[in-house]
């Protein structure tokens, strides 16, 4: 997961390098929000309440980030609009590996991590992960990349980090 807004030319320099690495053996095969939650549903366990995070909040932060991103809207179909659902992971089962095992520093997040959420949108694929770097990445190389995608070496390079990142 690329965690900064404001890339140094190095960082960009190496995103363009992986790029150009991968480009050749990539094709679009971008996935859909319902396909998305299938995945988070059978391999984690969601919760649809929280202790920690509003899910009123997370899906505005979602509609939010859709409606601001061109590329985003535009993958809405005409009398479409967004659906998102919220999840909540715990630190308990099947979850504990991100909570434990591939727990992020605590400078990504400025606090512990108590709760880990996530809001997809059905309609777009879109969706947004507060907690766990890793089931950004997860969740990313899931869902693939579509034909835009493919022409945005900063998005090319984030899915190939994950992939490695998670062996896959």
């Amino acid at each position: 997961m690329i965690t900064t807004n404001d890339p140094s030319r190095e960082q960009l320099e190496n995103w363009y390098g992986i790029y150009m690495e991968n480009i050749p053996s990539l094709s679009p095969d971008r996935k859909t929000g319902k396909d998305i939650i299938k995945y988070l549903q059978k391999h984690y366990e969601l919760n649809s309440g929280s202790e920690v995070y509003d899910p009123e909040e997370m899906k505005i932060k979602g509609l939010a980030d859709i409606s601001s991103s061109k590329y985003l809207s535009s993958l809405i179909p005409e009398g479409k609009t967004p659906v998102i659902k919220v999840f909540f992971l715990q630190n308990k089962g099947r979850n504990k590996k991100l909570f434990n095992e591939y727990k992020d520093d605590i400078s990504i997040w400025k606090k512990e991590i108590e709760e880990i959420s996530v809001a997809i949108d059905e309609t777009t694929g879109y969706f947004r992960v507060e907690g766990s770097t890793y089931l950004f990445d997860d969740l990313n190389i899931q869902r693939g990349l579509s034909a835009e995608d493919l022409e945005n070496f900063v998005v090319v390079a984030e899915y190939i980090e994950g992939k490695r990142r998670l062996g896959k």
